[in-house]
């Protein structure tokens, strides 16, 4: 008798299901990692405009006079020494200043508030990166120069 070449029908189908196997963890693994990838992605973005918004914010309110907004509040507006106002507000899902959106698209403001102790300004600040659940809270406190 001529033995056949070739593989049987359940080596066949053994080797098939040990490739779906192997081909499952694999898919599970990138899965995983691209899930990883894009929180540590949203949480490097909401750190970002954070630090932005808040070097921003520095800048304004150390060049500020004395300010004239009841605290504490949402809004806050800055008399420069040129003697142009600056506003800064939450509008919507953004922070403006003087009516412009000034955080990136991608992020949302789920609150901004302002609290005057003594010559210094607290400021609080959440962001939501848009369609997800990533978030970032962080309060400061700036101390503004005197005039």
């Amino acid at each position: 008798m001529k033995k056949e070449k070739g593989f049987t029908l359940i080596e066949t189908i053994a080797t098939i299901s040990l490739g779906i196997l192997v081909m499952t963890l694999v898919t599970s693994v990138v899965n995983s990692q691209l899930r990883y990838l894009r929180e540590v992605k949203n949480d490097e973005t909401l750190h970002s405009n954070a630090i932005f918004i808040f070097d921003n914010l520095n800048y304004l309110i150390k060049r500020g006079e004395p300010l004239t907004t009841v605290f504490p509040s949402d809004s806050l507006q800055i008399k420069l020494s040129d003697s142009s106002i600056e506003t800064i507000t939450k509008s919507g899902t953004n922070i403006t200043i003087n009516g412009i959106p000034f955080n990136s698209s991608k992020t949302e403001v789920t609150s901004l508030n302002f609290l005057k102790i003594g010559k210094s300004i607290r400021v609080g600040l959440t962001l939501k990166i848009k369609k997800s659940e990533s978030y970032f809270s962080a309060t400061t406190t700036i101390a503004q120069r005197s005039i």
